[in-house]
């Protein structure tokens, strides 16, 4: 006996809400897995995107969980605000910590500087907010490892960044 469409659709429905439900019951703290083909987990200081004080270095997944760079405005912001909001120590890329890319990543200018050289920023159409050749784990890239497959906040505030020039301001 074939089941029906309807049935087969109740059976998913009821597999991801159990597989939802089974995973909201992670998280927190010293040694959170970070999953992904890379494992490993995060110190306990790190902060989520939005500035989340739970240090579990898991995003929440709600656009609205935090306003962004550039909040309900269309203002871009500049190169130094994302790269202080999303790519120092503690921050969700945490690329300038040790053990990652801390030694080209000490400044804002560093990092544009060296990002350039691997084709992810400059010109008129920089690779890291292409989601075909971004770095950047919520475009599709592998950084960092383990990171968030969706940030809709970052993913904003980089492409009006994009529109704005892509500059290295």
């Amino acid at each position: 006996m074939r089941p029906s469409a309807v049935a087969m659709c109740c059976a998913s429905m009821a597999l991801a809400v159990g597989m939802l439900s089974g995973s909201l019951g992670c998280g927190g703290g010293d040694g959170v897995p970070l999953g992904g083909p890379f494992g490993g987990t995060v110190p306990s200081n790190i902060a989520d995107a939005g500035g989340l004080p739970d240090g579990d270095g898991v995003l929440p997944f709600s656009a609205s969980a935090g306003a962004g760079l550039s909040g309900s405005s269309s203002q871009a912001p500049t190169w130094t605000q994302l790269f202080n909001a999303y790519f120092v120590a503690g921050k969700v890329g945490n690329c300038a910590h040790s053990g990652c890319h801390q030694a080209y990543m000490t400044s804002p200018s560093a990092a544009f500087s060296w990002l350039r050289g691997e084709d992810q920023v400059g010109g008129s159409q920089p690779g890291l907010t292409d989601p075909n050749s971004s770095c950047l784990s919520w475009l599709g890239g592998d950084m960092p490892p383990g990171g968030p497959e969706s940030n809709p906040t970052a993913v904003a505030d980089f492409d009006l960044w994009l529109k704005a020039g892509a500059q290295n301001n």
